[in-house]
Formats: C-alpha cells, structure tokens, sequence
C-alpha cells in the first residue's frame, strides 16, 4: 500500500530484491523482480499451471495419494512466481532453478504482497478505529461475510 494525496491506495504491483548464495551451485543469485497483484482469474490460472505441473493430480495428505506433499509445493512455488513475476533478472526462470532456497526466496517475497482481503481490512481499521458493529457478520460487503453465516435451523 502506498500513501497517495493522504489516502492509501492499493498497489497493484511490488518492486523487491532477493541474494540468495545457492548451496547447489555456489553461485549468487541477486537481482530485482516486480510482481502484480492476481486477480481472480490469475489466481485460477495458478490453480490450473499448478495442477498441470502435478500431471493433474492433486495432493491429499489425509490419504496418502495423489502427488508427494513436497512436490505439490515445488510446484505451486513455480506456478505462482511464473503467473505473478512481470519483470525479473535475466537467469531467473523458475522451472530451471536447481536450488530450491532461491525459488523458495522468491516466493516468500511474492506472499508479502497484501491481498485486497488485507488492505481491506486495513482500510476499515484505519476508518472505523473505535467504532465497535463493523465485525457483525453482514454488516459489510465482504464475501467472507456471507459465507461465514449460518442458516438459521427451521422448524418443520
């Protein structure tokens, strides 16, 4: 969130930088990346990138089938940095990476972006400091809202 005329406004894109010293390679591996902020079908399209690389399995832990837990997030790793980077140094590409500390860098960086949920809700506090009822379930226009109430049980 960036601060624009006294009022935040939600960032659609991230500047960071990773150093990472790969204990694979022993080559250093810095630089610049931007990341966007997903949308909803960018977020669908990780889902899918990510079920591609699994070969269309999916991991359940409670069973034991499916993909290996470990390779499940490799995967979503390499989905998320794929769909969410716009602009990084010329040896990223995450499907080549060797070392798994660099990929796991650049993700944990990707997952420090707020979502819209966050920046919302830290617009509301900011707005609303003091002021008790905001946390009523429907008493705002959150999607979380709606799904988080309960059907009242009905007399038959």
């Amino acid at each position: 969130m960036s601060k624009d005329n006294g009022e935040f406004k939600f960032e659609r894109e991230r500047v960071f930088q990773i150093d990472v010293e790969s204990s694979v390679d022993g080559e250093r591996y810095h630089g610049t990346f931007t990341c966007k902020r997903l949308g909803l079908a960018e977020t669908a399209q990780v889902g899918v990138l990510k079920t591609r690389l699994n070969g269309g399995y999916h991991c359940n832990p409670d069973t034991g089938g499916g993909v290996d837990p470990g390779i499940d997030l490799i995967n979503e790793m390499i989905a998320m940095c794929e769909v969410s980077i716009v602009n990084s140094p010329k040896w990223w590409t995450p499907r080549e990476m060797d070392d798994l500390d660099v990929l796991h860098a650049v993700y944990q960086e990707i997952g420090k972006f707020p979502t819209f949920r966050q920046w919302k809700a830290d617009q509301a506090g900011r707005s609303a400091e003091g002021a008790e009822g905001r946390s009523e379930a429907g008493s705002g226009d959150d999607a979380a809202e709606v799904v988080d109430l309960q059907v009242p049980a009905t007399a038959d």
